[in-house]
């Protein structure tokens, strides 16, 4: 999304290096962040309500991992209204994306391995 929004603005001065940075960094610091919050939320909830865990540590998440991808690939490039406009896109739809596949998705796998006996910690 963020790579097609570039090109629809015609900013030609997109650095293949500062790329990689920007999605190793929010990469690192959203899936620290997510993995982080997951556990507090865990422990407040006794292992119970995955929805809430997951939904929970990715609206956090998501924001440690979006900022400074957008920030790093795109400060100087793009208009500052552009960068908040793909920071809020690409935030929504990876929120979206977590609730409507994601959680079910991991409702399924762990409904699948307990019907397959395996022991969840």
């Amino acid at each position: 999304l963020a790579l097609a929004l570039v090109a629809a603005a015609g900013a030609g001065n997109h650095d293949g290096a500062v790329d990689v940075d920007a999605e190793r960094t929010g990469f690192l610091l959203g899936e620290l962040s997510n993995s982080w919050i997951m556990e507090r939320i865990k422990e407040k909830t006794k292992g119970r309500h995955l929805w809430v865990r997951t939904i929970g540590s990715s609206l956090i998440g998501y924001i440690f991992d979006t900022v400074p991808f957008v920030l790093i690939a795109f400060a100087g490039v793009m208009t500052a209204r552009d960068i908040m406009l793909m920071i809020a896109l690409q935030y929504l739809m990876k929120l979206g994306i977590e609730a409507f596949f994601g959680t079910p998705m991991a409702y399924a796998a762990i409904s699948l391995l307990r019907k397959m006996n395996v022991r969840l910690g």
